[in-house]
């Protein structure tokens, strides 16, 4: 009895070493936006707003049906956890893109830039250009895209977030934003290791000292 008790103390030690926690993955499909989505759209427990302005749902194109739109007026867009707590971009799927960029006169460098926030500071930003579309990675390709308190999306006309965007062809299709909750440990793995080898060293110490 002892002996087993030993044992699933040994496990119960491995679980809390060894386990990391899981963070629950989040698609925000935009199904439920409305047509003018003056206040935030909420899905999931996490939010989108245009701050000065409002999102589009795109339901008068086939091709686009349940997406999202970012206005070309808007002083940007605002995602973050309903709770306020810190999050994981992961990716998302860009329908269309339209920017700046394409001008013929004085054209941008760029059409939208996107902005991972830390305590109020830009953490790390990611510029895409006129005609990307499909999935854009960003957790997997920057480990800063983790442990967000914010992302801002604005067009490079608008010169940065909070302020309206000037060019008229401005334009972004968006839809399938992944999130998740920010992935944390309590004690990292390569000291987990050494930790775990002192617990069971120290028990196999004890245990013998007792029979002796």
């Amino acid at each position: 009895m002892k002996k087993n008790k030993f044992i699933t103390g040994l496990l119960a030690c491995s679980a809390v070493f060894f386990t990391a926690s899981a963070s629950a993955v989040t698609v925000m499909e935009m199904e439920g936006m409305a047509t003018n989505q003056v206040t935030p759209y909420s899905e999931g427990g996490y939010s989108i707003s245009a701050p000065g302005e409002h999102l589009h749902s795109v339901l008068d194109d086939a091709e686009f049906d349940g997406a999202a739109q970012m206005a070309n007026d808007t002083e940007g867009m605002l995602l973050r956890k309903d709770d306020g707590g810190k999050f994981d971009l992961v990716n998302l799927t860009s329908l269309a893109l339209r920017g700046s960029d394409i001008k013929p006169s004085n054209p941008g460098p760029f059409a939208l830039q996107v902005d991972g926030i830390i305590d109020g500071s830009v953490a790390v930003s990611k510029q895409l250009m006129s005609g990307t579309t499909g999935v854009i990675d960003f957790l997997s390709e920057n480990a800063s895209w983790g442990g967000l308190d914010e992302v801002h999306f604005w067009y490079e006309s608008a010169g940065g977030f909070g302020h309206p965007s000037t060019f008229v062809g401005d334009d972004f299709k968006f839809d399938a934003l992944t999130v998740q909750a920010a992935s944390t440990s309590a004690v990292p793995v390569p000291a987990a290791v050494w930790l775990f080898i002192s617990a069971v060293g120290g028990l196999g110490f004890m245990r013998k000292r007792k029979l002796a």
